[in-house]
């Protein structure tokens, strides 16, 4: 890695608590009214979206197509997040499992 791309790696910072609170909210609420295009305008154009069984899918519109057969086979499924739970996020942007209690 050059050491300009180094450098801006190194100084990533995390987006503020409230902003993340108020994506999740977006999120939960895109699945929990069936509505593809609510989630996927969170992904960027080249975003990548990991099932829960470990499929990729890349780009906005195969995150949407996923979304749309997901809500055709499993409607009325309802999505809980709580955004004050802490989860830590590597730099690949890989969400921790929650704590052991």
């Amino acid at each position: 890695m050059d050491p300009a791309g180094y450098v801006a790696l190194m100084s990533h910072r995390s987006p503020p608590r409230e902003l993340v609170a108020a994506r999740l909210d977006q999120l939960v609420g895109g699945y929990n009214s069936e509505d593809a295009d609510a989630i996927v305008v969170l992904f960027a154009d080249d975003g990548r979206f990991v099932d829960v069984d470990g499929t990729e899918h890349y780009g906005r519109d195969a995150i949407r197509r996923d979304h749309l057969d997901r809500f055709a086979r499993s409607p009325r499924v309802l999505v809980r997040g709580r955004s004050g739970q802490d989860r830590r996020v590597d730099r690949g942007g890989h969400v921790a499992p929650p704590p052991r209690r």
